[in-house]
């Protein structure tokens, strides 16, 4: 769930949470969840490694630079007091995508005289990225635009759209185009149809030139606080990638990507709904007593032990349950769950963290942190790409998010237990 300022998760998280409406939208995200499951048995057979790897290396590319391409104003449109407000954060909002995207179409094409093999497995596909950071750019607007209207089931639709529409669509796509470009196509297709389903979301009054300013001054603290922090990670992805992308084939990213999908599964499903858990929880024991210690560990608690559980089944029967799912040519995959469980781990745990230092005012230590982080684990990846050897930069990954983030985890932890939140 898109990260939003506390004063606006408030109200979501107490008293709507409890509603229908909220339970609808967790209904249509674990939907789109259920159906790119039940698909992946199909996608594997259909498209091989390389076409999913193509895919893999678009669309997390695409991921990282939709994160900033609104300079995170769209975070704002929750906070909005009116539907003029929101309106005016819309379309402040719409325009820096326009730019965002239209400054990379331009860049893409002054770059094509000397070439894009600098881009790897990313070459092929490069001319598709700025239309589809555009369509991703929307639908951010469209499911923020929607949120600020409370309006849990057309964003419970938008979910599943997105998500289980793109898995359908690839299905579809295999017969006409079996490549990794058929496969983006068939995730813009799906992210258009999206579009749609928020389409109500995204009318409203046309704001005045007076009320874009007022709006963006009110809201200034996202695109100079929370769009640098949000640049540094996307900074830091893309970097990874492009690491990837030039250093091994398309095939082997394929069974690297198909491995990261399938540890995401379970965060797919308890991602959205326990961060919603885990502040409506919060805000009630800061409250209470002033802190939310207890909360943070319960909760955290419960993401290790699920995950263990995952890891334990993974680690005994990985082969033959990949083999079942996959089918026989994705046995190097295994390998790779299996190294990258631990990272992920950690990262699953985390669910809870990024609310934990909303709530402690601890947003300059996590953007430094942040920074570090994405460093290190930069370093371990282009060792692991020095060597020729993806196994073994997966492995120093994993090592890299097991000991930093577990140590900023302990670092929260300790200020939630010992510290009042700060307001």
């Amino acid at each position: 769930m898109p990260a939003i300022q506390i004063h606006a998760i408030r109200g979501v998280a107490s008293g709507a949470l409890r509603s229908r409406k909220v339970i609808s939208l967790f209904a249509g995200n674990g939907l789109g969840q259920i159906i790119a499951i039940a698909a992946v048995p199909a996608i594997a057979r259909l498209f091989d490694a390389g076409a999913v790897g193509a895919f893999g290396l678009f669309t997390s590319t695409v991921a990282a630079l939709a994160v900033v391409s609104c300079l995170a104003l769209e975070q704002a449109i929750p906070l909005a007091e009116d539907a003029r407000a929101a309106s005016a954060l819309r379309v402040a909002s719409a325009a820096v995508l326009a730019g965002f995207v239209a400054l990379l179409a331009l860049l893409l094409f002054a770059a094509r005289p000397f070439g894009l093999g600098w881009l790897g497995g990313l070459a092929q596909n490069a001319a598709l990225l700025p239309a589809s950071i555009l369509l991703v750019g929307l639908v951010q607007i469209g499911v923020q635009s929607a949120t600020q209207r409370r309006d849990f089931h057309r964003l419970s639709l938008g979910f599943a759209v997105r998500t289980g529409g793109t898995a359908l669509a690839q299905i579809a796509m295999a017969f006409l185009l079996p490549t990794g470009t058929g496969m983006i196509l068939a995730q813009m297709l799906a992210l258009a149809a999206t579009l749609v389903v928020l389409g109500d979301s995204l009318r409203g009054p046309l704001p005045t030139r007076q009320e874009l300013r007022a709006e963006m001054a009110r809201h200034s603290n996202c695109p100079l606080f929370l769009a640098p922090r949000l640049a540094v990670g996307a900074l830091g992805d893309v970097a990874m990638l492009l690491l990837l992308s030039a250093w091994f084939s398309t095939e082997e990213v394929g069974y690297y990507w198909m491995a990261a999908r399938l540890l995401q599964v379970p965060a797919g499903f308890l991602d959205p709904p326990t961060r919603q858990l885990f502040m409506s929880a919060a805000l009630d024991a800061r409250a209470r007593t002033g802190r939310f210690g207890s909360v943070l560990v319960t909760a955290s608690g419960a993401l290790v032990a699920i995950a263990g559980m995952v890891i334990l089944v993974l680690m005994l029967f990985g082969h033959p349950l990949i083999r079942t799912v996959l089918g026989a040519g994705w046995e190097p995959a295994v390998t790779y769950v299996q190294i990258m469980a631990i990272g992920w781990l950690f990262d699953f745990a985390n669910i809870p963290f990024s609310n934990a230092v909303l709530l402690l005012g601890l947003q300059r230590q996590h953007f430094t942190f942040d920074i570090a982080y994405r460093t290190a684990m930069l370093a371990a990846l282009a060792i692991g790409c020095w060597n020729g050897d993806l196994l073994l930069g997966c492995m120093l990954v994993s090592g890299v998010k097991a000991v930093m983030a577990s140590g900023f985890s302990l670092f929260v932890i300790r200020r939630s237990l010992q510290a009042p939140a700060a307001e």
